[in-house]
Parts: structure tokens; C-alpha cells; sequence
């Protein structure tokens, strides 16, 4: 997988809206409703730079990916069998699957400051109120390495404060 396969969702506005005293970077299908219908204030592109830190919260890559590709069927009325054919052809990228560590690229566009990142579940902890994670979905198997990426992301990173330009040059050999 190569990233140019990502351009039109990276050509997208980037968003961080900050509720209380956070920060945090929305991605979809981490609890990305409830952030945005909680948040106090929304930054966009250029407006991130004036930011010192920044919160992403990270969901457990089988469980986001199966959601995101079942969300998308949902969408668009397709089966899940086209959709997982299309994307094991680079004909389909869409950012409720794409890998978080996508999403991750997306905000360096624009920011390069520090980011904290925490599992899903601390979510609860700034908003008193389940984020939903429903499981019941069909279940997918990994397919072009997505889940690879988001795992070592996961593994080397969750709970930890760093910037993105460390967490990018030491995972982006995995995406080629």
C-alpha cells in the first residue's frame, strides 16, 4: 500500500476540537460523534500550529476496522464481499477504515507539536457516557496490511506523549 492511494483523504480539512482543557484529534469510528457533539470550540488546518498537545484516542484496530467496513456497507448499501475485493485491490480507501495511522499522516499536515495517545476506553473518563463499540457486526480479516500498522501504533505507543514526526518515521515503512 502506498500513500498516494490516500491522497483524497488526506486533501481533507483537519479538525481538533477541544473539550474542557483537550484537545483531541477526531477519528472516525473512535468515538468521533460523541466528540463532535461535545465539543466546546472546533480548530481547522492552519489554526492547529497554535496548539501544544494534542489528544488521539486509539480503538482497538480489528474492532475499528470491522466496524468501519461494516459502517460503510451500511452507507452505501454494498456487500461486505465487494468491499473487502475492492480494497484488496486499491480501488477502495475510506476514512471509516482507513488505519488510524492514516488519520495520524493527516494531522501532521498541520501539526508538529506533541500528541498524547490514550486507548478508546479513557474516553469515558472525559466523557461520562459509553462510547459505542458494538461488536455484534460481521467480523473481517485483515486484508493490505491494515491492521499491521495500527497494531505496532498501538503497541509502541498507546499512553505515551511523543510527536508525530517520530511516530511516522518509525512506522511508515510498514504501509510499502
Amino acid at each position: 500500500m502506498i500513500l498516494t492511494h490516500w491522497n483524497n483523504l488526506l486533501n481533507t480539512d483537519c479538525e481538533v476540537i477541544r473539550i474542557k482543557n483537550e484537545y483531541i484529534y477526531p477519528i472516525f469510528k473512535n468515538g468521533s460523534s460523541t466528540l463532535r457533539n461535545n465539543a466546546e470550540k472546533v480548530y481547522k488546518n492552519n489554526e492547529l500550529k497554535n496548539l501544544n498537545e494534542i489528544t488521539i484516542y486509539l480503538r482497538n484496530a480489528k474492532d475499528r476496522f470491522t466496524s468501519g467496513i461494516n459502517t460503510y456497507a451500511e452507507q452505501n448499501n454494498k456487500k461486505i464481499e465487494t468491499i473487502i475485493k475492492q480494497i484488496s485491490e486499491n480501488k477502495l480507501c475510506n476514512r471509516h477504515f482507513a488505519p488510524q495511522f492514516i488519520w495520524l499522516f493527516h494531522l501532521y499536515k498541520y501539526f508538529q507539536g506533541t500528541v498524547k495517545l490514550k486507548p478508546l476506553k479513557a474516553l469515558e473518563n472525559l466523557i461520562p457516557k459509553k462510547i459505542n463499540q458494538s461488536k455484534n457486526k460481521t467480523k473481517i480479516a485483515d486484508i493490505n496490511n491494515y491492521l499491521l500498522v495500527d497494531n505496532k501504533l498501538i503497541e509502541k505507543y498507546n499512553n505515551k506523549s511523543t510527536t508525530l514526526k517520530i511516530i511516522i518515521e518509525d512506522l511508515i515503512y510498514v504501509l510499502s
